[in-house]
Formats: C-alpha cells, structure tokens, sequence
C-alpha cells in the first residue's frame, strides 16, 4: 500500500522520507549492533538473569526499548532484593549511566541529525525520485496488462472495459480560464511546467518564423539582383551591337564619300582637258 502510495504527488514525499528515515535507521542500528548487543549481555550479566534480563533475546529486546528514554530505573535498581545486588549496585548503576550517555544521548541524537539532514537533502531531489517511481509503476502496469498469461486470467467483461478505454492524445489548459475543468485537473507546479514549455515553443516559433521571412526577403533582393543584372547585360549586349551596325554605316558613308571624291577629281581632270582641247581648237582657228 505504501509503495502504491509514494506514486502519489500529495504522498509521496512523505512515504520517500518514510522510507528514507527506515533505511538510515536499519543502518545505523546495523553499525552500533555490537554496542546495543554489550549492554544487552552486561545488564543480562548483572541481574543474574532475572526479568525483564532472563534471555539474550529478551534483554537485547529491553535493551532497544530503553534506548527510548524508557529506562524504569526505579523498577531496575530500587527495587530489587539488596541480598542480590549488594556486591554489584554500583557496577549496575555505572552500566546504567554508560548506557545512558552512549546509548540513549548519542546513538539516538545521531540517528536523528543524519535522518534530518538527509531529509533536506531528500527535499530537493524528492521529485525527481516521485516521477520516476511514477514512471516505473506505470511501465509495470503497461507491461502487467500486455502479458498473455495476465490477459488470460482477467474476466471477458474487465477486457471490455480496459478495451473501451482510451487514452487522451489531447489536454486543452487555457490560461485565461482558471475555473475550467481541465485546469483543474493538473497540479500547479505541472501548469506552470506546461505555460513556460508553451511560451518556449512560441518564442521559439516566433524566432523561426523571423528568420525564415529574413531569408525570403534576402531571396527576394537577390531575385531583383540577377534581374537587373541580365537587363544590363541585355541593354549592354544590344548597346554594343547598335555601336557595332552605326560604325558599320560610318563605315560605308565614308568609302562612299571616297568614292565619289575619286569620281568628282576624275571628272575636273576631264574638265580640263576638254577646256585645254577646246582651247587648242580655238587657237588653230584663229591662224
């Protein structure tokens, strides 16, 4: 019932520090057993194994009860027969008074500083412990109910119902509704684990979703980049061959101005010709 228990947020602190105190406990009485086991014999020694001393058994079970500060000095040593103990009274009573001082101030005092210091240590990691012992029982039942030889024990109206059973793939929590009933379903630490998770992913998504609108916006300037840059190099490559056809025509203006320079010097050569001929024809006549 106890380890059922521990799985519980509420409880299970309390049963982790149950158990932890135990075993601190089990092992210190464990160390001192010689101690505890001294007394046991000497006081059984002493009394001439009378009650409550008779046996080893009985007078170490006295023994353990003792170290809870039941001592019943009175009905130990005052109220004994003299006769008996006329020779050992004050080795009793200096037993006694060991047993007192090591026993019941200092045994038990550390018992119960190294209890609470690993309390506080049990504090801090004691949820973790809690959520893995959560864990573990809930891979123990998944395994328990996945077993043939437990599936063929269980009655066919408890595998209907285990059947019919679904598990919630989802778990709506709105913060801005703190009466609802979902809310209320999960612890406060588990909340507040959750609304930081949220507000993670979504400053996470945020930063992605920045980042990926830089990069469109960085794609899209390289875009008109290599645009412009090809308009330039078209408006370059049609530049170039405009300059190439107007120097071809230059070209052809220029021989045919050439051209017709050779022709118009040809035709004054054969001005002057015609003029010296018709100058000399003129001359003859006159003789």
């Amino acid at each position: 019932m106890m380890f059922l228990l521990s799985r519980f947020p509420r409880w299970g602190y309390y049963v982790q520090m149950f158990g932890k105190v135990s075993t601190n406990v089990l092992k210190i009485l464990l160390t001192f057993a010689f101690l505890l086991i001294g007394f046991a014999l000497s006081f059984m020694i002493q009394f001439h194994c009378q009650k409550p001393f008779e046996s080893p058994w009985a007078a170490l079970v006295k023994t353990i009860v003792m170290m809870t500060s039941e001592f019943d000095y009175g009905d130990l040593v005052e109220e004994t027969d003299p006769k008996v103990f006329v020779k050992s009274l004050l080795v009793v009573r200096v037993i006694f008074l060991m047993f007192v001082i090591f026993t019941a101030i200092v045994l038990m005092n550390l018992m119960v500083g190294v209890a609470v210091n690993d309390l506080q240590n049990l504090e801090v990691v004691g949820n973790v412990r809690r959520l893995a012992k959560q864990v573990e029982l809930i891979g123990i039942l998944e395994n328990l109910l996945n077993a043939r030889r437990f599936d063929s024990i269980l009655p066919y109206w408890l595998k209907n119902v285990l059947n019919r059973k679904k598990c919630r793939n989802e778990f709506v929590i709105r913060p801005n509704e703190p009466k609802s009933k979902n809310y209320k379903a999960l612890p406060s630490h588990i909340r507040e684990a959750l609304f930081e998770k949220a507000q993670c992913r979504q400053k996470r998504m945020d930063d992605e979703l920045g980042s990926q609108n830089y990069r469109e916006k960085l794609d899209e300037i390289h875009k008109e980049m290599a645009t412009v840059k090809t308009m330039i190099m078209q408006n370059k490559s049609q530049a170039n061959k405009d300059c190439e056809a107007l120097t071809c025509k230059i070209l052809n203006i220029e021989s045919s101005i050439c051209l017709m320079n050779s022709s118009i010097s040809e035709l004054n050569k054969m001005l002057t010709r015609l003029t010296q001929d018709t100058a000399d024809r003129r001359g003859r006549r006159w003789r």
